[in-house]
């Protein structure tokens, strides 16, 4: 029988490495757009709905926001690249062997370098370090007085970041070049074969190309997938997991809004997970948050799942969150 997936799209079969299940999910369409008004932005989010739009020709796009126009204009602020970093899903990775502090000049004559064998990747960025750049009017005018936090990424082709999701709903806007994007809904978190790090994260490597002899269950999911150009934007609800894959140098930016809830976000994804993961993240509660223990900072990672929650029960009860270790991804 056909499965039902939250979202009733164009359905199609597509080839998948792998002998477990040579048909591999489900894969739908996701169909373009115009940008939305700002109501229909709060809709899409509240219902926890993705949707790929467009708010710019693509032309204009890739011309105003260049590589080389950023760095004649940024060349000399500081930023934090990653360097020598694997693809696929690195969480095991110590953070800090891969990433250096460079001006963006610097970054961009590494991104060009005709010798450079592995990936550099310029990620999440608060937009706020490039003083006097902001978002395209488009996007301003959609987002209204909505409370965003707007990161910058700049990246070289093939540049992919582990399958995983994030706390917070993201406007994922592409500026220059493309990527592949696969998006699964948190519906499908028993089969996405969570790390052992963080909830979050995925050992997946290629939600697009996956290796079903390893995770068999991933074919049991349905997944929506297209590839994103300059002008175009995808509404990624909080909690929707998601990959990436740069098909050139590229710029994107994302608006991260709001916060996961543990009871009605995070509480069922737990419960898909099992009892086992669920003592695992309340023992990072208490090591972690009540006894303040460090932790491995992971590459492109959140903190643990654990300490996260900790900070935000202190901070709803008015109380002092503990410090996390400069972790990349900032919840």
């Amino acid at each position: 029988p056909e499965r039902r997936g939250p979202h009733r799209l164009e359905r199609h079969r597509a080839s998948v490495s792998g002998e477990a299940d040579a048909r591999g999910p489900l894969r739908l369409s996701l169909p373009r757009s115009r940008a939305p008004s700002r109501e229909a932005l709060a809709e899409a989010f509240a219902a926890k709905r993705p949707s790929w739009f467009s708010f710019a020709p693509a032309e204009a796009c890739a011309d105003a926001w260049s590589i080389d126009a950023l760095a004649r204009r940024f060349g000399g602020e500081k930023v934090r690249i990653i360097v020598d970093a694997p693809n696929g899903s690195p969480w095991a990775e110590d953070a800090s062997s891969h990433v250096r502090d460079a001006t963006f000049a610097e970054y961009v004559s590494l991104l060009r370098d005709p010798g450079r064998t592995q990936h550099c990747y310029l990620a999440l960025e608060p937009l706020a370090r490039f003083p006097g750049l902001g978002p395209p009017a488009e996007l301003v005018s959609m987002l209204g007085d909505r409370q965003a936090d707007a990161r910058i990424s700049v990246g070289s082709a093939n540049v992919q970041i582990g399958v995983h999701f994030d706390y917070e709903d993201n406007v994922f806007v592409q500026l220059s070049g493309t990527k592949r994007f696969t998006l699964i809904a948190p519906e499908y978190s028993r089969v996405m074969s969570a790390s052992r790090f963080n909830m979050t994260q995925s050992e997946i490597d290629d939600a697009s190309r996956p290796d079903l002899a390893r995770f068999p269950r991933y074919a049991e999911a349905t997944v929506i997938e297209g590839e994103i150009g300059p002008g175009e934007a995808l509404v990624i609800p909080r909690t929707w997991w998601h990959h990436f894959r740069s098909q050139a140098d590229t710029i994107s930016l994302g608006f991260f809004m709001g916060r996961a809830s543990l009871r009605r976000d995070l509480a069922p994804i737990l419960r898909a997970y099992g009892v086992r993961y669920a003592v695992g993240v309340a023992r990072q509660f208490v090591v972690h948050g009540l006894l303040g223990r460090p932790y491995r900072d992971g590459l492109y990672s959140h903190p643990p799942n654990g300490l996260v929650l900790y900070n935000d029960l202190k901070q709803r009860l008015g109380g002092r969150s503990v410090k996390t270790e400069g972790s990349f991804f900032e919840p």
